[in-house]
Parts: structure tokens; sequence; C-alpha cells
């Protein structure tokens, strides 16, 4: 009897997986198929990437978008993270932060009150823009710091903006005419030239830490294989550190919107993608691009750049975490403009 119901039950269930296969649309089939053969989550795949790559890029999605945030900070709050890599660097924050803003992360037992007067002074320098509403930095500064509380001092993350050199105290008319528009000009090559020379002094120091996460934003984050229409190529971040160190480096491309010529954003595969994802249970996944039906679409995550190339071209893998559906933008710093700031704020704002 027993096995009677055994097979009656492996019957149903058989009956069952070909029913859900039927459903599925043949547009998306190929995809389905490949995510239901991959059980790696986002984060394991993120920080296994770590065990062959000494710089993993995380191409982030819309600045404001807060979940990717959450995604980042459990990656850097885990124990292989914490042990083997240790140094995260951002495209957001102007590199003249520092050494303050690593001392402030490295700083123990300050009352909650005073870690958020620390980060709100961060936060009203952070750019050479005169604000940067994203609340996801916040969230960021908050967490590395709370992590760094619970570390030794040896073993806590260090953190690294690395926009242009930038300093509030010293813009005037000139110095903006002069030191920042001609960095401007060249960012990515500055942001990346930053980040090499920083990361080159890890490499060179006695801290055990000696891998990086970096995370760039869309176009910034596109390897040294990518160009546009005409042929040009854009010297975008990422380009700098794959010729810099080969494949020491991984870009992975986290699920998000893409950008058409109209500055729409349009979903990645006119939606096959989030679709598939969706019909898998919205799973959180990574997985190389390489030979995947992912990783042989055409490129239009950036249409301007659209030049024949496909997704496995341009990046390493591709992590899904959280549907669009439930992905959250949201602005605003608490307390950003209160009376002692409300001249200089102008000040800033009129240069």
């Amino acid at each position: 009897i027993m096995r009677k119901i055994k097979l009656l039950f492996l019957g149903v269930l058989l009956l069952n997986i070909k029913f859900c296969e039927a459903q599925i649309n043949p547009a998306i089939a190929s995809y389905v198929k490949y995510l239901n053969s991959e059980s790696i989550s986002a984060n394991e795949y993120v920080l296994g990437l770590f065990k062959t790559h000494d710089i993993v890029i995380i191409c982030e999605r819309l600045h404001p978008e807060f979940t990717q945030y959450e995604f980042l900070v459990d990656i850097i709050n885990d124990k292989r993270f914490i042990s083997e890599v240790g140094n995260v660097f951002t495209e957001v924050g102007v590199s003249s932060l520092n050494p303050s803003l690593n001392n402030f992360l490295h700083t123990r037992n300050l009352s909650k009150g005073k870690r958020d007067e620390h980060i709100l002074d961060f936060r009203r320098d952070l750019m050479w823009s005169v604000l940067w509403e994203p609340s996801n930095y916040t969230y960021l500064l908050e967490s590395i710091y709370n992590i760094n509380s619970k570390l030794d001092d040896n073993d806590a993350i260090n953190f690294y903006p690395s926009d242009i050199p930038f300093d509030w105290k010293k813009a005037d008319s000139l110095y903006f005419a002069t030191t920042v528009l001609p960095l401007i000009k060249n960012r990515d090559s500055v942001i990346a030239s930053q980040i090499i020379r920083q990361f080159d002094q890890i490499k060179k120091s006695s801290s055990k830490h000696k891998k990086a996460l970096v995370i760039m934003n869309y176009r910034h984050a596109f390897n040294n294989n990518f160009y546009t229409q005409d042929g040009k190529q854009i010297k975008n971040v990422a380009l700098f550190l794959f010729k810099q160190y080969g494949n020491r480096v991984a870009n992975v491309l986290l699920n998000c919107n893409g950008w058409d010529k109209k500055d729409n954003a349009p979903l990645l595969q006119e939606g096959k993608w989030d679709a598939a994802f969706a019909a898998t249970g919205n799973k959180s996944k990574g997985f190389n691009l390489m030979n995947t039906p992912f990783g042989k679409d055409s490129f239009d995550l950036w249409v301007p750049g659209n030049a024949g190339f496909t997704y496995q071209d341009v990046f390493t893998g591709f992590v899904f975490y959280n549907p669009i559906e439930v992905q959250k933008l949201i602005t605003g710093i608490p307390g950003f403009l209160d009376s002692a700031y409300l001249d200089e704020f102008f000040r800033r704002y009129r240069l």
C-alpha cells in the first residue's frame, strides 16, 4: 500500500510539474529553465566571486533605490566579507572626506546622537553638488559604523568614497572654475585613479584586508569591452580598473531597469527577465552571465550605447534581489537644513 501511495504521489507531482511548464510563455521558457537549474543566492554569488577576484564591482540601480543597500549591507556584514575583503569603495562621496570619514567609522562608543551628528556633517559635505538626497547613503554609513563597533580595529571595514577631491571650505567661484569643472569633465578617470592608488596602497600594506567591493552606478560599471554605436570607447571607471587589474576584477549587474534614448526607464528585454524571475518565485539568485540565456541577450541596459553587444560582453555576472515592484526610491535627510546650516547652504547654492 505504501509503495502505491508513493507512486501515486510521484505521478501527481510529475503532472503538476508538466502543467506548470505548459503554462510558461514560450518567450521566457529558456530563462525559466535556466533559473530552475540555479540555486546560488545573490549574496552567496557575490561573496563567492571574492575567492577568485580581488575587486568586485556592483552596478547599482537608480541611486535612490533603498533595498539594494540592504542587500549590500548584508554582504558587508557577512563574516567572510569582514575577514577576507574588508574594503568598500563608492562612486558617491568626494574623496576629500577621508581620512576623517574612515576615522569616524573606526571610532567606538559614540552615543547615537553623536554618531548621527557626525553622519549629518558628512552628508552635508558629501558631494560637489549642494545636496545628495538619496537616503540610502545615511543607512550605509550607519550600518558600517554599527558593524565596526562590534569588531576589533584590525577587522573593521574600511570605507573609501572616491568621487573627485572637493572641499566646500575652499569653495568660491574661482575654485569651481579652475579646479572643480576640469575634474568633472574627467570624472571617471579621476575616480578610477583614486581607487587604483588607494587599492595599491592596501595591497602593499600590512592589513589583512586585500580585496574590495566597489559600488558604481550604471555605465560607470561597464567593462573595457564596451563601445558606443559610433565606435567610441567611453572611459568608464570599470574600464580603467579592468585595464589595470585584468581578470582580478569582476563586474556584476544588479537587477534594475534600463534607459532608452528619451530617458525613459523600460524593463530589460521588454520585461522577459522580470517575468522569468516572477515565474520562478522571485528568488534571490546570482550567476555568471557567460553562455546563459541572459548573457546572450542584446545589451539594452543603456540604449545610447547599444552597439551589438550582449550582456556577457559587458558584465561578468548578474544578481537578482527584490523584484522591481518592491524596490523603493527613498530620498530625504532628516535635519539636513536646520537654522545653523541655512546661511551656508544658500552660499553653496549660489556658487
